[in-house]
């Protein structure tokens, strides 16, 4: 449960980071073809789905870990 909150907190982060200076965060989630990352911009998130520059929309569940860039 600790582990959901630190990833809700790490999300709001990388979300006011992207929206207020274009920051970037680095995102690890699972996919069909496993881990993957990404280093881009969080513009949305809600409580199931976070929204990357591009439109592109990871499901929360599938992050592993984030990195504030």
């Amino acid at each position: 449960e600790s582990d959901k909150l630190l990833r809700r907190e790490l999300i709001e982060k990388a979300m006011i980071l992207g929206n207020s200076s274009k920051g970037k965060s680095k995102i690890f989630f699972m996919s069909e073809d496993g881990l993957l990352e990404v280093e881009t911009t969080v513009w949305q998130a809600s409580d199931d789905l976070i929204t990357l520059k591009g439109g592109l929309m990871i499901p929360v569940h599938c992050i592993e870990r984030i990195e504030l860039l």
